[in-house]
């Protein structure tokens, strides 16, 4: 029997909820697209792995498209997929032509959104982050929708094997898993959009809780957690 995972958003007790909830995510397949087509009748075309044209004969300002699958969330099978828009920067403390002079060498910019979703397809919520690549810190989460409605946090990258696999745009994306890719594991740590002790009776925030319950299913957890882990089987 397979299980789907379950997320739910609960109110936290004002004593608990400076705690984060941690999201330990397993993700694989992942692949990073380099932008280095300039023929369009070339792009995403090839049913195979095309040696991308590298970042140094590229230049400056391109952007890559990384591509991965959610297989897991805190141990328990589930499912989703992680998107990110790469902007090269190249800052550089002491830049070669086309390169960014900067005070700290930063390769990039990451916008990155992860999403998961019930055995059925359907959306639980998405997650949303930024990160200057090589920056003390991680990604940071800088929201949400759905069951993570308003979410603040940060997310590590641990045990890449490798991280990524890299590829020209000119692969065709839908050949991501067939060809395979990198896996690693993000592990998030959520503070809730609202905080209770603040808002004491507050309808609108009992109207918004409602709207979720509705949306997400009756919550079976206990109100300790904002955002529970749990299974169904399927």
């Amino acid at each position: 029997m397979r299980s789907a995972t379950v997320l739910a958003v609960l109110l936290l007790p004002a004593a608990a909820q400076e705690l984060p909830t941690v999201l330990d995510v397993q993700v694989e397949n992942s692949v990073l697209y380099v932008g280095d087509v300039t023929d369009l009748s070339r792009l995403a075309r090839s049913p195979v792995p095309v040696a991308p044209v590298s970042q140094a004969q590229l230049g400056n300002f391109t952007r890559n498209i990384f591509l991965a699958d959610v297989t897991a969330i805190n141990g328990t099978a589930a499912k989703g997929q992680v998107a990110t828009m790469v902007q090269v920067l190249r800052l550089n403390t002491a830049p070669p032509t086309g390169a960014a002079i900067a005070d700290a060498n930063r390769p990039a910019i990451n916008h990155v959104v992860y999403e998961f979703l019930k055995a059925d397809g359907v959306s639980y919520g998405t997650l949303w982050g930024m990160e200057l690549v090589g920056a003390a810190g991680g990604l940071s989460i800088i929201g949400g929708t759905g069951a993570f409605l308003g979410a603040r946090g940060s997310a590590t990258l641990l045990d890449a094997n490798p991280v990524q696999r890299v590829t020209s745009q000119a692969e065709d994306p839908s050949m991501h898993r067939a060809n395979g890719g990198g896996r690693f594991r993000s592990v998030f740590q959520i503070f809730p959009m609202f905080r209770p002790a603040e808002h004491p009776g507050d309808p609108q925030l009992e109207r918004q809780c409602q709207i979720l319950i509705r949306k997400y299913g009756p919550l079976s957890v206990p109100a300790e957690a904002i955002v529970r882990v749990g299974s169904e089987a399927r």
